[in-house]
């Protein structure tokens, strides 16, 4: 009780006294007004909860106040009616109220509450616009090279029909056979090696049937809009089977997404592939994978939906402040541009579009490289101060005690390669216009 005794006074002489009581006051009133110093110590505790900077989606802090050298019911009770009254207010702002001292409350660190626990994706998976390319790709589903020298004779122009100055990013050119090839060529090249020793589609058909649920695959209208552009250029088709599957995958055309694939007979899951669209509001019905949800959707979609809403402006606004404070990675004039396609939106903003719509909805986004979400989670406004990773390793997801399930899954980045293969095949190992 000497919290209160020592500023407070409840049962002393000083507030009993008749000087400081308003005899015209019913007992009542005086207890609306009740006020104190524990009561003002709550308020301005909640007051700074409310403007301290944190992650963009993340919760406001809850608060718990320990009085530790107080009873809630004392034997005998409380002479002063004040006091039980101190205990409700605080409890009515929504405040954690706890007493006793901490002799026996052990003072170690939280552990996570998903210590040895394995991360899986949720059953609906979104896919964002290099997924989309990538699961169609002709490294994934064309018959894999017996070794390294079979994969550079797939892609690697011969000697005699280099072009110096055509190597790509300089210093990147490699030595011996890899030296003089074009970066596309190189990457082709090094995905492919890849792909033997990790097999994307194995991996994400293993991964998916080990859930023992249904899958769904979902995109938004650009990523599928952004997809479509980009097999567009006759410079990628190669005998068209890439697009074929995209095709197939969107529902613009009958068929077997997995025919003439080294996987057809082997799908697991996968089988008839068929890719959802989003509609374009949330508020519309969709059938949202809230379950096994986590602060981590909360925040990525909040910070992916923030830094859209500034590009936008800043198109419209160049000197508004949203443009002013708009990432680096996502001011237009930086913003990659396509060589072989013509996109209704860039790149970087359809996939930041795909993280948000994804994360709200509770899905798990497949993405095949990182190049975008390195770029969004270095972002300083993402990780203020003292909130590097929030809380997200020590919460419970909504509806399940443990990890819940994963906001993003990341995989290698695959080329579209069916053109060059196809190209080179013929003996034709021309470069491009």
């Amino acid at each position: 009780m000497a919290e209160f005794r020592e500023q407070d006074s409840y049962i002393n002489s000083d507030y009993d006294s008749d000087s400081d009581v308003d005899e015209s006051v019913g007992p009542s009133e005086r207890k609306a007004s009740l006020t104190n110093s524990i009561i003002e110590l709550v308020d301005n505790l909640l007051a700074l909860m409310e403007s301290c900077e944190r992650p963009p989606g993340a919760s406001i802090p809850h608060l718990t106040i320990r009085l530790a050298r107080m009873q809630e019911f004392p034997e005998g009770g409380y002479d002063d009616d004040r006091i039980p009254a101190t205990f409700k207010a605080i409890r009515k702002k929504g405040v954690n109220l706890v007493f006793g001292d901490l002799d026996d409350t052990p003072l170690e660190l939280p552990s996570t509450v998903w210590k040895n626990k394995k991360l899986r994706p949720a059953r609906k998976v979104n896919l964002d616009p290099t997924a989309l390319l990538g699961i169609c790709s002709d490294l994934l589903h064309h018959p894999l090279p017996a070794d390294e020298e079979e994969a550079k004779r797939r892609f690697f122009r011969p000697e005699g029909f280099l072009v110096q100055g055509r190597e790509g990013r300089q210093g990147n050119e490699g030595a011996g056979s890899w030296r003089g090839q074009s970066q596309n060529s190189r990457e082709l090249v090094k995905g492919i090696l890849d792909e033997i020793e990790r097999p994307l589609i194995e991996e994400i058909r293993d991964t998916l049937d080990s859930l023992g649920e249904e899958v769904e695959f979902w995109a938004t209208q650009d990523a599928v809009t952004h997809i479509k552009e980009a097999l567009g250029s006759d410079m990628v088709v190669g005998d068209g089977l890439e697009q074929r599957r995209m095709r197939r995958m969107l529902g613009l055309e009958e068929g077997d997404f997995f025919e003439g694939s080294r996987y057809h007979g082997k799908e697991g899951c996968l089988k008839n592939l068929k890719v959802k669209v989003f509609p374009e509001s949330l508020d519309d019905e969709t059938p949202r994978q809230r379950q096994n949800m986590t602060g981590f959707h909360k925040s990525l979609s909040a910070a992916c939906t923030q830094f859209l809403s500034e590009y936008y402006i800043s198109l419209e606004q160049p000197e508004s402040r949203q443009a002013k404070i708009l990432p680096s990675f996502l001011q237009h004039r930086k913003l990659p541009v396509a060589k072989v396609a013509q996109l209704s939106k860039p790149f970087t903003i359809v996939s930041v579009g795909s993280f948000a719509r994804g994360a709200a909805e509770g899905m798990t986004t497949l993405c095949m490289g990182t190049v975008v979400f390195r770029d969004l989670w270095t972002q300083s406004r993402w990780k203020p101060r003292g909130w590097h990773q929030a809380s997200y390793e020590l919460e419970k997801a909504d509806g399940v005690d443990g990890r819940g399930n994963a906001a993003l899954w990341m995989l290698p980045y695959r080329c579209m390669g069916e053109g060059k293969r196809v190209k080179f095949e013929q003996g034709d190992y021309s470069y491009p216009t």
